[in-house]
């Protein structure tokens, strides 16, 4: 299973007898889930739900949805003729002829046009849709919505496939120059006990030196008290274990981007293990020899640190 980016782009389009959708989608980083929607004001209810189907497929990034919905201009969305409202005006105006005759009454009748007749209340009402069709109602916009938003997730998901995919390699490669660099230290480690060894000592001895030029011979310590000092000075120097440390945190590392999935908090933790071993290193060993090993090493995870921010 490959590794998510957090940064992506989706869109999904979906349109039945009377609606058309468009949904977009954009991730951003973020250290948890947070959803956002801009819906009109007819969708605004299905909000609740719309998140938690977001939230089923992802689990890490700042999520921004735009739903537009517009109806199909189809001769079926059109007003229809109310006959019975017409039939009604109709008799209404025959009975006030015949009034007009009874009363022998001259009326000069001005007759409606047809647009004015379609301005009568009732006359013209918004189609409604046979037994069986589809209703304009919000579980019909509901459903479209669902399905063009599951559309556009699926888009988004691909692309954060893709994404992760040269976010592993990258970081596989900066594991690969941790990993040499860490060997390079490795070879020196004899050489590095001797080196620090040598310094204790040389540095006990000037301070003796210094007390017994002062004449404080009384309470100098032993040769065999030195040296047991010395020793234990390098040890406490020794960095063989932050070495193997180091190299488990790299292997684990390697193992959890093989894995795949939402791994970036696995992975966050990691890099500060791994920071933290190396700066370990960098503050017992004063070698100017492996400076720039060390160096090397804390750029890289620096670099991965960088990089699984975008992580999933």
């Amino acid at each position: 299973m490959p590794i998510h980016s957090m940064t992506a782009y989706g869109q999904g389009e979906s349109q039945s007898e009377n609606w058309q959708v468009r949904c977009e989608i954009r991730t951003l980083n973020s250290r948890f889930i947070e959803v956002g929607f801009r819906l009109p004001k007819e969708l605004a209810s299905l909000e609740p739900e719309l998140t938690t189907i977001v939230k089923k497929e992802l689990t890490r990034g700042k999520v921004s949805i735009s739903i537009e919905l517009c109806g199909n201009a189809q001769i079926g969305d059109l007003p229809q003729l109310n006959e019975d409202a017409l039939c009604h005006y109709l008799d209404i105006f025959l009975q006030m002829q015949t009034k007009a005759a009874d009363s022998q009454r001259t009326i000069n009748w001005q007759p409606l046009s047809l647009p004015e007749i379609t301005k009568l209340q009732g006359v013209l009402v918004e189609n409604k849709l046979g037994e069986g069709g589809e209703k304009n109602t919000i579980e019909v916009k509901k459903q479209i919505v669902h399905s063009t938003v599951l559309d556009a997730l699926r888009e988004v998901k691909l692309a954060r496939e893709r994404e992760g995919a040269s976010l592993q390699k990258a970081i596989l490669q900066l594991l690969a120059e941790i990993s040499e660099n860490r060997l390079k230290i490795e070879q020196h480690i004899p050489d590095l006990r001797a080196w620090i060894y040598d310094a204790y000592s040389k540095r006990m001895r000037n301070i003796i030196d210094s007390l017994s030029d002062l004449g404080k011979n009384g309470n100098l310590p032993t040769e065999e008290r030195i040296l047991a000092e010395v020793c234990q000075l390098t040890e406490k120097a020794d960095i063989a274990e932050e070495l193997t440390q180091l190299k488990t945190h790299e292997d684990e590392f390697q193992k959890i981007l093989s894995q795949g999935g939402a791994v970036g908090r696995k992975l966050d933790f990691l890099c500060q293990e791994l920071h933290r071993e190396i700066n370990t290193i960098s503050s017992k060993i004063q070698s100017v020899e492996l400076s720039t090993e060390i160096l090397n090493i804390k750029q890289a995870v620096e670099r991965i640190r960088q990089q699984i921010q975008n992580i999933e």
